[in-house]
């Protein structure tokens, strides 16, 4: 027993006000998270999210369990508001897939503080506009759009044109020659017709002189000197009866052209869906990464509580130094964490601007997404997703219009089977006079008509190359038949993963809440435990990381859901407009005879 004058007044004053900070100190601060420190290394505050409805089953409150939270009510027909990110009509963001310069124009940003505030729906617009993949995929959409007026060059109305002059001496007589001396100019109009005519009209006027009288060719005894104008009009109409007849091998170019257009189409659509998947996906990892910072930043003053309250102890005599040595390893470990979390926000924030190619000098602010993560849940009819996943999604598109193409090809290759039958139909009118005005009046009266017509056959006997180009188109279309099918099946199989995506997204929400609520229970006793001296800092240590582990499970889950929600509408082929995208490329206008000049970039 200590004599009454060893007593030491500062010992003992410095142990009354430790053992006071004892009783008021907390032992940890298990709070909701936005109640977390803001973000360390000059990161923007992420935002929190909300606390779920404590809504519990009443067997749960009766056996003192964490009550779980009332799943959200689900929303009629299957569209909430705001199931993919803040949605709005189907118009509200439109993309004009033939303008080439997209990017050009003002970013209409949210920047204070060197924040930038980006909601989902900002970020999937500046996608559509800005991203480099759509930039390169509206070079290949035009390539393909101007396919179609090329193809059309097969109907242009063919103007030929010919001037010529020729001087040659021929012998008149046994002992005398002379010089004949010729021009002459022609001019033609040719036209192909979709049955695979061609329309021919020339008119063709040579004009001859010749110095000495002599006898031509016809036993018309020129007079010297005298020139002689000879015009000739001729009609001509040639036609395939068999092989080459008709209008789907004529505009077989055409048609292809055009599938290829509508395929080129459906490609853009097909790359703005990815490009859009990526976004949401780079937006709701930025979400998740900012939340997990939230996390290891609450379970970092949750260890230096700890720690804290154990240096008291040591210094009032209750607990051991060892005690200080654990908690501070748990503040490094958390402290790594943050280090962790840090580098995650980074990363994908750098995603985010790249998948919406800002400029360089926005780089420097920080993005904070302000759409919240949770959502509505919605009603699913797995039969009706699959019907319309069937009836909309791009790549079934793609195949169908692969099979289309492989039919324009068969119907082809089965015409190159016939016999090659041309008829040849010609009518033309002659004149013949010294003066060039006698000779047009003989033509323009027909005073010398003549007419003709013909039929040329020709058949290859074996006919090898045309029945192997049939086979194989018909293999063609087997095939792509056979792709499209794959397709479909691959279609279901993703849509029907989708909704256990969405089914399992929601049950985890629940069952993370309920853990979450779990961890701080089981932590609240272990406190109790500790301040009777019945449990160790290692003890206490190890329920916070459990705790922080159901805290980021608990992120995980309403994130995970989000972007379950995305892959759903993507896998019905609804995603776009969800997002409410709208894109403006009208059809191609198909004139074969039109004579007014194209703007073919608009």
């Amino acid at each position: 027993m200590r004599n009454a004058d060893s007593f030491d007044s500062r010992t003992a004053g410095r142990r009354a006000v430790a053992w006071l900070l004892l009783l008021v100190l907390p032992l940890t601060a298990a709070g909701p998270l936005a109640a977390a420190r803001p973000p360390q290394g000059g990161a923007s505050p992420a935002p929190a999210p909300s606390e779920p409805p404590a809504q519990a089953p009443a067997a749960a409150a009766d056996q003192g369990m964490p009550a779980a939270p009332a799943a959200p009510e689900p929303v009629a027909n299957g569209v909430p508001a705001g199931a993919v990110g803040g949605l709005a009509p189907s118009d509200r963001i439109t993309v004009d897939v033939l303008q080439m310069d997209p990017e050009v124009g003002e970013l209409h940003l949210d920047i204070a503080n060197n924040v930038l505030s980006l909601t989902l729906d900002q970020a999937v617009e500046i996608a559509l506009r800005r991203n480099l993949a759509l930039i390169l995929q509206r070079y290949l959409r035009n390539e393909a759009r101007l396919g179609v007026p090329q193809a059309l060059g097969i109907y242009d109305l063919n103007l030929t044109g010919n001037a010529s002059a020729m001087s040659n001496r021929i012998p008149i007589t046994a002992t005398t020659n002379g010089n004949e001396t010729s021009r002459d100019f022609n001019l033609g109009l040719s036209q192909l017709v979709p049955t695979g005519g061609t329309a021919t009209v020339t008119w063709d006027n040579p004009r001859s002189f010749f110095p000495e009288p002599v006898t031509l060719a016809n036993g018309v005894t020129t007079t010297g000197g005298v020139p002689f104008y000879e015009p000739t009009l001729n009609f001509t109409f040639t036609q395939p009866l068999l092989q080459k007849f008709g209008t789907t091998v004529t505009d077989q170019g055409i048609l292809l052209a055009l599938n290829t257009s509508t395929s080129n189409r459906v490609q853009f659509e097909l790359s703005a869906i990815t490009v859009s998947v990526q976004l949401i996906d780079s937006y709701w990892n930025l979400v998740n990464a900012r939340e997990q910072l939230v996390v290891a930043q609450e379970s970092l003053q949750l260890a230096r509580d700890l720690n804290n309250r154990n240096i008291i102890q040591v210094q009032i005599g209750t607990l051991a130094p060892l005690e200080i040595v654990q908690s501070q390893a748990a503040i490094a470990t958390r402290e790594q964490e943050i280090i962790t979390a840090q580098q995650a926000i980074g990363d994908a924030a750098d995603a985010l601007r790249l998948a919406m190619n800002l400029p360089q000098d926005l780089y420097q602010y920080d993005i904070l997404p302000t759409t919240p993560a949770e959502s509505d849940t919605i009603q699913i009819n797995l039969d009706e997703s699959i019907k319309t996943a069937l009836d909309n999604r791009v790549e079934v598109h793609q195949e169908q219009l692969n099979v289309e193409r492989a039919k324009i090809n068969a119907a082809v290759a089965k015409n190159g089977l016939l016999p090659t039958l041309n008829l040849t139909a010609n009518y033309n009118a002659d004149g013949f006079s010294s003066t060039f005005g006698s000779s047009l009046n003989q033509l323009g009266g027909f005073d010398f008509p003549g007419w003709s017509i013909g039929l040329h056959f020709a058949f290859p006997l074996q006919n090898r190359a045309a029945r192997a180009t049939d086979v194989i188109a018909k293999l063609d279309v087997e095939r792509f038949n056979r792709e499209l099918e794959q397709e479909r099946k691959t279609v279901i199989n993703e849509v029907r993963r989708a909704v256990r995506g969405i089914e399992t997204a929601e049950k985890v929400i629940v069952a993370a809440h309920l853990s979450r609520g779990f961890q701080e229970k089981n932590l609240d006793a272990e406190k109790k435990r500790y301040e009777n001296g019945m449990s160790t800092s290692f003890l206490i240590t190890q329920i916070q990381d459990q705790l922080t582990l159901a805290k980021q499970s608990e992120v995980n889950a309403v994130v995970g859901y989000r972007t379950a929600l995305a892959e759903y509408y993507r896998s019905i082929g609804k995603l776009m407009p969800e997002l409410g995208v709208k894109f403006l490329d009208p059809k191609e206008q198909v004139n074969r005879f039109s004579f007014r000049p194209a703007n073919l970039l608009p």
